[in-house]
């Protein structure tokens, strides 16, 4: 009877997960749909759950208010990011994580041109820049250093200046889209950490 009943809880347990993943889902697919027509000021609550077909309590269940959930939907765009190139990171070189990522979120961004629009009237671009930024290095820190004989203060300088370089690069481009195409963007990008790299790794022979 125990056995039985701990598996009924688990199996509730996964319910109740999954449950919470669709709602998540929902929320930022209607979310980021509202925000290629509006300003983010211009988003109630309400018109975010109901969109997403979402009770305001199971909203507020999760979120203190819109801009916790914008953080929120922040996170998890760049987790979907990320892992729309998994495969790409996994068998590439470590240096080339910001290629691949920052390549993603070009295309993303490119394809998604109004909530960029709307984002920048509602001053919230750089929040997005910002925290894709951090998580980036996070990710970056924790997943893809290991092949990389790098002492850590000198690590956590070089992946800072890469994810604060592409950050500033990609928020350069979006307000001067019409001087270079986002493929040629990402050639650049490409090109300037290889050189970095290289002088990266000459500096590692020279000290061993």
């Amino acid at each position: 009877l125990f056995r039985k009943h701990k598996g009924v809880e688990q199996k509730m347990a996964a319910n109740e997960d999954l449950r919470v993943i669709k709602t998540h889902k929902a929320l930022c697919q209607a979310f980021l749909e509202l925000m290629n027509k509006k300003n983010f000021e211009n988003i109630t609550v309400s018109e975010l759950c109901d969109k997403a077909m979402v009770r305001r309590a199971t909203f507020y269940k999760h979120f203190s208010d819109k801009y916790d959930f914008f953080r929120f939907f922040i996170l998890q765009l760049q987790k979907k990011l990320e892992n729309e190139c998994i495969d790409e990171i996994k068998d590439a070189e470590p240096y080339d994580y910001f290629t691949i990522s920052a390549k993603k979120l070009i295309y993303f961004l490119d394809e998604n041109e109004k909530m960029v629009q709307h984002l920048w009237e509602s001053n919230l671009m750089l929040t997005l820049l910002d925290t894709i930024g951090e998580q980036m290095f996070k990710n970056f820190s924790q997943n893809h250093i290991t092949p990389l004989n790098i002492p850590q203060t000198e690590l956590a300088f070089m992946v800072s200046f890469y994810t604060g370089g592409l950050m500033q690069t990609i928020r350069w481009w979006l307000s001067n889209k019409t001087l270079i195409t986002k493929d040629q963007l990402i050639d650049l990008c490409k090109n300037r950490i290889d050189i970095i790299k290289q002088a990266t790794v000459l500096t590692q022979t020279n000290k061993s």
